[in-house]
C-alpha cells in the first residue's frame, strides 16, 4: 500500500507528537478524506474519535483539519503541522493557515 504524501506527513506528525500537547494537522480539502483515514486507522485503540478530533486518555486532543476551517480554541494551546501533500497552497489556503499559527 503507498501513502500519499499527506498521508506520510500526517503520520509522522502523529509519530513525533508530544503526547502532552495538543496537535492540528492541518490538510487540503482534497486531502483530509485521505489523512482522517490514515490516522483513524494508527489510533483507533488509542482515542476516543468525535468527527476528526482524537482524544487520548490524558486528555490530549489530535485534530485534522482543513487549511481553511476556522481556528478552534482550546485553553492549553496546540501545536500546528501543515501537510500540503506537495501543493503550493492558494491564497485562501495560506489565510487559513497563518489563521490557525495565529491561533495556536
Amino acid at each position: 500500500m503507498s501513502f500519499t504524501p499527506a498521508q506520510e506527513c500526517a503520520a509522522r506528525a502523529l509519530r513525533d507528537r508530544d503526547p502532552e500537547e495538543n496537535l492540528i494537522i492541518l490538510v487540503s480539502k482534497e486531502d483530509v478524506r485521505h489523512v482522517l483515514h490514515i490516522i483513524g486507522a494508527t489510533i483507533a485503540q488509542e482515542a476516543e474519535c468525535y468527527g476528526g478530533t482524537w482524544k487520548f486518555p490524558d486528555g490530549s486532543l489530535l485534530c485534522i483539519r482543513r487549511f481553511t476551517d476556522p481556528p478552534i480554541d482550546l485553553e492549553s494551546g496546540y501545536n500546528v503541522v501543515v501537510c500540503n501533500g506537495g501543493r503550493n497552497p492558494n491564497s485562501a489556503d495560506r489565510n487559513g493557515i497563518e489563521a490557525w499559527k495565529n491561533a495556536s
